[in-house]
Order: structure tokens, then sequence, then C-alpha cells
């Protein structure tokens, strides 16, 4: 039987455990993604700097930050200012530089939250004057082929 993020949920009881189960399942993920770099997950200790978990030396070289947002119900404005505030805490970090920042969501999102990504990553690019592929997004498709192909599915499912 194949297991979906609403499993997910069930397995980890409830919204607070399956959300810090998700970001460590990202982090085992990714790195399996990342191998021969080095990843980590930030624990949270009066705010995590808008990291959840990233990839390389953490002020010593740009990083790839992925923000983990367990969100299994629609995306409505509470999540949006989540989602903003957490990417404005880390491009305007002072301690770390960023190469990319990937947003990890457990679901597809509908049309209407296509085109809010969509324009929200677009005003973004252009405030900061980013490159194309500095924002990116993996849906919860996506994260369960990438645990799929790197073996992890049964692992992170159980």
């Amino acid at each position: 039987m194949e297991r979906d993020w609403n499993d997910f949920k069930a397995i980890y009881a409830n919204m607070p455990g399956a959300r810090d189960a998700f970001e460590k399942a990202c982090e085992t993920l990714f790195r399996k993604v990342h191998e021969d770099k080095n990843v980590k997950q930030v624990s949270v200790k009066r705010g995590d700097g808008g990291l959840d978990v990233f990839v390389g030396e953490l002020g010593v070289e740009p990083i790839i930050s992925y923000q983990c947002k367990f969100f299994l119900d629609e995306l409505g404005a509470a999540q949006h200012q989540q989602i903003q505030s957490s990417f404005k805490t880390a491009i305007e970090s002072k301690e770390y530089e960023m190469e990319k920042w990937i947003l990890c969501l457990p679901r597809t999102l509908n049309k209407e939250e296509s085109l809010w990504w969509s324009e929200c990553r677009k005003k973004q690019i252009a405030k900061y004057s980013l490159k194309e592929n500095m924002i990116s997004l993996k849906n919860g498709n996506e994260l369960i082929d990438l645990m799929k192909s790197n073996e992890l599915y049964e692992i992170i499912f159980k």
C-alpha cells in the first residue's frame, strides 16, 4: 500500500509530531541527495534564523537552504505570511549567505496556490535582484519520488 502525507501525520500522532518528523525526514533525504556535502538540521532555539535544513558550511560558504513547512491543508494568508517571513529572515541574514532557497511542502498546490507561489517568487527575485533558480519549491510528490529514488521511502513512511 502506498502511503501519503496524511498517513505520515497519523504515524507521528499529531501535527506537532509530524512537523518535527517532516524536518527530520527532509534532513535525512537531503543528506542522501547531497552525500558529499555537509547537511544539517537546525534546532529551534529562540528562532532558527530562517533555516530548517542547510547544505554547506554555515557562515563559510553560500548554502542551500531547505525550508520545511508541514502544511497539509490549503495555503491561506497565515501560511503565505509564514513562508514569506522565513524567506525574508534567511535572505537578509548577516550570519550566512544563500546559494539557493528551496521550500518543501508535503502537498501539491492547487491552481490559486500555484499562482500565488509564482507571483511571490517573482516578487522576491526582483526585490533582492536574485538569479531565477535561487528560489524553488519541492512539493509532496517530488519529495516522495526523491525518497523512493534514494531508498528512503520505506524508512520514512514506516
